[in-house]
């Protein structure tokens, strides 16, 4: 599975709910749904998933990203807020650059790093580097105090697998997933950070204590005492039934996650599991064109997603495969066989006169 899979699989949840609010909900069930803090309408939410998997899957470019994400929300009907703290260049503002990149930024590096951690924690992996070192791999002008962070996080998971004087931990040190913001093991640990990983060969694990002779890091052997590790598949598992599980959940608990994501997640015991109401709206199979009809014009406000086509679909289907935009942009289905293989998006060419 590639990074851009990782988040097209994600189910689409709205809430209204801001960060530090979905920072309580476990990070399980945070990691298998695409949202956004204070963003309720799915449509929007589809649009701004789309485009962040086509940035990860290097189709488009974050420039592309925020246009596509711009025009859903001016089809959904978005007002930017007037609040100072809220205006143009506020985080709060949709429609912001800030608030659009730290959307693309965030969900495509963490699918990378997911990417990167299952490819790195394989048997064979481990065995050649067994651990890794937290690193900066960008600047910050206000870097986070990490050593701090780092002092914090294996103080709480009783220094598992971890190095008390270095950064360095095995892979499947409950530590990472204690220094992230987001629960999960591997970067970014928290939003717009600088921080990544580098592997650390099994002479150094040993060297710094991680490992027992002929360890490969499959056990999570610490001076400490150490515990067994769980394999790659259950320390992060991809999106399995887009479910978690929420140990000791009382009654309390699950009261408040049916209010607020109230139908978008179904409840049995200590598992919660989201609902995919809305799914990924490009087809999955081959459609059948019906035959050839007469062009249909609509406003470019239809035709927000125009990027991605995937609002634009059902339209095609029905009107035989030709949308004419009132702007001069022209969508026309590319037919093979009678199945539906893409859409070619024209647009007017500029400074040119008629004769």
């Amino acid at each position: 599975m590639t990074a851009a899979d990782k988040i097209l699989q994600k189910a689409l949840v709205g809430s209204g709910m801001d960060s530090r609010q979905w920072s309580a909900v476990q990070a399980g069930l945070r990691d298998r749904a695409f949202f956004s803090a204070t963003v309720e309408d799915v449509r929007v939410l589809g649009a701004f998933r789309t485009a962040c998997a086509r940035v990860a899957a290097g189709e488009m470019d974050a420039s592309s990203a925020r246009i596509a994400m711009r025009d859903a929300l001016t089809a959904a009907g978005y007002h930017p807020p007037d609040a100072e703290d809220q205006g143009p260049g506020g985080i709060r503002n949709l429609m912001s650059q800030r608030r659009l990149d730290l959307i693309i930024k965030t969900n495509v590096e963490q699918a990378r790093g997911w990417a990167q951690h299952m490819e790195g924690t394989t048997p064979g992996a481990l065995l050649a580097y067994p651990a890794q070192r937290l690193v900066r791999v960008r600047q910050r002008r206000m870097p986070r105090d990490w050593t701090a962070r780092w002092k914090e996080a294996g103080d709480a998971v009783g220094w598992q697998g971890a190095c008390r004087d270095e950064p360095v931990a095995l892979k499947l040190s409950p530590i990472w997933a204690e220094l992230s913001r987001f629960g999960t093991p591997y970067p970014p640990f928290d939003f717009n950070s600088g921080m990544g990983v580098e592997d650390v060969g099994k002479r150094k694990a040993r060297e710094l204590g991680l490992l027992e002779d002929g360890g490969s890091g499959e056990r999570i052997d610490s001076p400490n005492g150490g515990s067994e590790a769980q394999p790659p598949s259950v320390v992060h598992p991809f999106n399995a039934n887009l479910q978690a599980t929420v140990p000791n959940m009382g009654e309390p608990e699950r009261q408040h996650l049916k209010r607020v994501f109230g139908d978008q997640a179904s409840i049995e015991g200590d598992v919660v599991k989201w609902r995919n109401l809305f799914a990924e709206g490009a087809p999955t199979e081959p459609v059948r064109l019906p035959a050839p009809s007469a062009t249909v014009t609509v406003p470019p406000a239809a035709a927000s997603s125009a990027g991605d086509y995937a609002a634009l679909i059902p339209a095609l289907l029905r009107e035989g495969g030709v949308i004419e935009v009132l702007d001069g942009t022209v969508l026309k289905a590319v037919v093979s066989d009678a199945v539906l293989q893409a859409v070619r998006i024209e647009t007017p060419k500029k400074g040119k006169r008629e004769k």
